[in-house]
């Protein structure tokens, strides 16, 4: 934790009178998920998901104005009851031992540090939901990526335990919200 604090603190304040207009936005951006670092685990889960879902939302919006992926099929012959299983308890399990916690423990091991773990998150992640759409690889694993990673190193702080189930827990809760939006697909 107190590497990322740090790494947040040292990026936040360097050079803050002679930051270049372009660096500014970035300050923000910083400072934004600075203020994550306070909050319970409970109240972090629900603020970024609803975060999370929305930037994914209006960002794959944008992509299927330009490209629209093709139809699902692989829902054809599967009950909603089985794909709610799927995406709201195992999805979320399993994605969070292999796409957060292996590859942010190995990234640790190599010696990274904030950043670099989140990119050994981020691309497994990514390169997995992309298999779907480019809407999905962008939205879900990009967006969703981060969010993942962000949560899962925040809380690794605290205790793989608390790490490994904030992330499943707001995994959940994103999944649950775009099970909502697909259910007239079944």
């Amino acid at each position: 934790m107190k590497d990322l604090i740090d790494e947040v603190q040292e990026a936040s304040t360097a050079h803050r009178s002679t930051l270049p207009i372009w660096r500014k936005p970035f300050r923000w951006i910083i400072e934004h998920f600075r203020r994550y670092l306070t909050l319970t685990p409970l109240t972090f889960s629900w603020q970024v998901t609803v975060e999370n879902l929305l930037i994914s939302l209006a960002v794959t919006g944008l992509i299927m104005l330009i490209w629209q992926p093709p139809p699902r099929t692989n829902l054809e012959n599967i009950t909603a009851s089985t794909y709610l299983w799927m995406i709201i308890f195992l999805g979320p399990i399993v994605e969070t031992i292999l796409l957060q916690a292996i590859p942010v423990f190995i990234a640790r091991m190599l010696g990274f540090r904030f950043i670099g773990q989140m990119f050994f998150s981020i691309i497994p992640f990514a390169a997995l939901h992309f298999t779907r759409s480019i809407s999905a690889g962008v939205g879900a694993g990009i967006i969703g990526g981060f969010y993942s990673a962000f949560t899962f190193i925040h809380w690794q702080s605290k205790s793989t335990w608390t790490a490994f189930w904030v992330t499943a827990f707001s995994h959940c809760l994103y999944n649950l919200a775009v099970f909502a939006m697909l259910i007239g697909e079944f």
